[in-house]
């Protein structure tokens, strides 16, 4: 098991800029672990980065996510809404780790991909 850690990642400006993101919850029965880019004073405004692992019942495989919640306030400073991602693997037990390599690597750079970007960014899909 991994231990938790503050975790540096780099923002999406045109040249990334690394943030700090604090551990702030370690993953128990009921909550994800989670880390907190403090972007400001109030709580409301802090940048959220959660990742949970468990084993499926009854099945063979533990199912992990990472998710991220981006805030967005208004003028008055008042929480207005979130964007958020959040990347599910489901990885049988039986799985190789060259399997589970290839998972991580293809979700990663198909993120990555202009043409996924551009889709992402225009809210738009492919037909």
């Amino acid at each position: 098991m991994a231990t938790i850690a503050d975790l540096t990642i780099a923002d999406g400006l045109s040249t990334p800029v690394n943030r700090t993101f604090e551990a702030s919850r370690t993953q128990n029965a009921t909550s994800p672990s989670q880390w907190d880019y403090k972007t400001g004073a109030s709580k409301l405004a802090w940048i959220k980065l959660q990742h949970d692992c468990r084993e499926v019942k009854g099945k063979d495989l533990t199912r992990e996510f990472t998710r991220v919640e981006l805030p967005q306030l208004n003028a008055a400073g008042d929480l207005d809404h979130y964007l958020s991602s959040m990347v599910t693997f489901n990885i049988p037990d039986k799985a190789t780790q060259a399997a589970i390599d290839d998972l991580v690597a293809f979700t990663i750079n198909a993120i990555n991909v202009a043409a996924m970007k551009a889709a992402l960014k225009a809210r738009a899909t492919f037909i």
